[in-house]
């Protein structure tokens, strides 16, 4: 039975290894998504990453994107609360504190994209500093799928961290930063939500859970392979009792 217990942990082990998350990581932000998601930058401080749940569903997608900020910019939500109308609001922008850092969070419908809800972190950055930038991490769903997508958006917020180990390459960033690249964004987001023909993600969700079967597959003849062998020395050793 302790043998079949340590099989199991050993298999839990396996199966958790093979569907771990990943770190996305750009000059000022880093936080943890799925292993499923594909991440595209545009220009030098945007980038989306999107997952598609399977080949008839557009998909979610995350916003990472950053600016510089005005001297007399401050952190309130008043700030956020009074920029949209009142009728995009889920849920009133609050002050929360994510690896020791403070950020606005806020929840809208419909903002940007009909029939979707938007989750936004945003900060400043940072104190010590004479000119501070603005970070933006957001997280869209469709409202139909939002709820399956709720649990991974919320491990990614708490995985939010900003880097400032290099403040001047950020700095820089910023001045090479341009309009055309915020155009070419906003077409991919347009086109990953709302295009017909969704079967080339699913390829690749299929070419992860093949993956995952190999490994099972692998792991289930190795365990058969263990049980013949204990198998054959508890018989070799009846006998010699014999």
């Amino acid at each position: 039975m302790r043998f079949f217990r340590k099989v199991c942990f050993v298999f839990l082990c396996l199966f958790s290894f093979c569907s771990s998350a990943k770190i996305f990581r750009s000059p000022y932000v880093m936080f943890e998504i799925g292993d499923s998601w594909t991440c595209k930058n545009f220009g030098s401080v945007s980038w989306i990453c999107h997952h598609y749940l399977s080949s008839s569903s557009p998909p979610a997608f995350i916003l990472t994107t950053a600016r510089l900020s005005n001297s007399s910019e401050k952190l309130k939500f008043d700030i956020f609360e009074t920029e949209v109308s009142p009728s995009f609001l889920i849920r009133p922008a609050k002050k929360v504190y994510i690896n020791r850092h403070v950020w606005i969070d806020s929840f809208y419908k419909d903002r940007f994209y009909k029939n979707i809800l938007s989750r936004y972190q945003r900060t400043i950055c940072c104190e010590g500093i004479s000119q501070k930038f603005q970070v933006l991490v957001s997280f869209h769903a469709f409202k139909e799928n939002y709820s399956q997508y709720a649990s991974s958006f919320l491990k990614s917020i708490r995985s939010l961290n900003l880097l400032t180990s290099d403040l001047k390459e950020i700095m820089q960033l910023f001045k090479e930063s341009n309009r055309e690249k915020k155009q070419e964004m906003n077409d991919y987001i347009q086109n990953i939500l709302f295009q017909e023909n969704f079967t080339e993600p699913l390829k690749k969700q299929k070419k992860f859970y093949q993956g995952n079967f190999f490994l099972l597959m692998l792991f289930l003849s190795f365990l058969s392979v263990i049980f013949l062998i204990k198998k054959l020395l508890k018989k070799n050793s009846n006998k010699k009792k014999d």
